[in-house]
């Protein structure tokens, strides 16, 4: 097997010939067939077409070499590259615990809101230097945010109301709940 040091010369062989060679032997036919110091479009043609035809074919045998040095089972495929029907077909991905407490209360709001309940989750955000999820909820009481973060199964430390604003629920009273923790 060729070395480091044979792979940096190896490579910089290449460069010179398929970057600077190729082009100049396809203008030096197209010159060849030129026949006089005008331009002509026969002479012109020959040497583009033949230029991106040689790097074509280059690009094809490479991808040939490549695949016989080392063949991978097909083509590699990144996760923000697969699409939804890969994912059916692969099963779930593996989520983060933040993304399971996130989508937990996600369930529990979406179900106290099928018990008439009116809360829903608004954001949820991580800190995890302080090793802390931040939820915040739009709710009519505050017992209906702590309801919903026992029924998810999460702790509840603080909690701080806010006013709702452009809405009133049926009783009149127009305090919305916001649960921290």
């Amino acid at each position: 097997m060729i070395g480091g040091f044979g792979k940096v010369i190896l490579a910089a062989v290449a460069v010179v010939l398929f970057g600077a060679g190729i082009p100049f032997v396809w203008i030096w036919i197209g010159s060849q067939l030129q026949g006089g110091t005008a331009p002509s479009f026969g002479g012109l043609g020959v040497a583009l077409f033949g230029i991106v035809i040689s790097y074509s074919l280059l690009a094809v045998a490479f991808a040939w070499v490549k695949e016989r040095i080392s063949p991978q089972e097909g083509p590699v495929r990144h996760n923000w590259n697969r699409s939804l029907s890969a994912e059916r077909r692969t099963g779930p991905s593996q989520t983060a615990p933040i993304e399971d407490i996130a989508a937990a209360l996600q369930m529990a709001a979406s179900a106290m809101r099928d018990k008439g309940i009116q809360v829903r989750m608004l954001m949820a955000f991580a800190v995890p230097a302080d090793e802390v999820l931040y939820a915040t909820f739009s709710a009519y009481s505050l017992d209906s945010v702590v309801q919903t973060c026992k029924q998810a199964g999460i702790p509840v430390e603080r909690l701080s109301s806010d006013v709702l604003l452009g809405s009133m629920p049926p009783g009149g009273c127009a305090e919305a709940a916001h649960a921290i923790g």
